[in-house]
């Protein structure tokens, strides 16, 4: 498991709630929200279920989207990130912002696309 990413991650959500709240102490602060996908056959509220469970998939690599095309999806969904990871040895992982400008972690099923879980910082605007 990458520690560092989850650190970095929720360091993350850490600086933009205390910097919210030294700048706008009068509006609510950010709130982290966890969606899981309904389509998923568990639902997973945490890495290390996707770690400990089977992960995204369960399909060959010889099967799974290239991280291009996984890419070129997620972008038309609306994210906005640097690239997509590999995660879990099964999943296909995103950092970044959503459409509406918060905070996202993201994993898909590398093999047909689907969101299984995210992580989402609300950032108010």
């Amino acid at each position: 498991m990458n520690y560092a990413r989850l650190f970095l991650f929720f360091a993350t959500c850490a600086f933009v709630t205390l910097s919210h709240a030294q700048n706008n102490a009068d509006t609510p602060a950010p709130q982290v929200k966890k969606t899981v996908n309904n389509n998923s056959k568990k639902a997973m509220t945490s890495p290390k279920d996707l770690e400990t469970d089977k992960g995204c998939t369960t399909s060959n690599k010889s099967e799974w989207l290239s991280q291009d095309e996984m890419a070129l999806l997620a972008k038309h969904r609306g994210y906005q990130f640097e690239k997509v990871k590999i995660s879990y040895e099964s999943c296909y992982e995103i950092y970044g912002s959503n459409r509406e400008g918060d905070l996202v972690e993201a994993y898909f099923d590398p093999s047909n696309a689907r969101l299984i879980r995210q992580n989402i910082v609300k950032i108010k605007h």
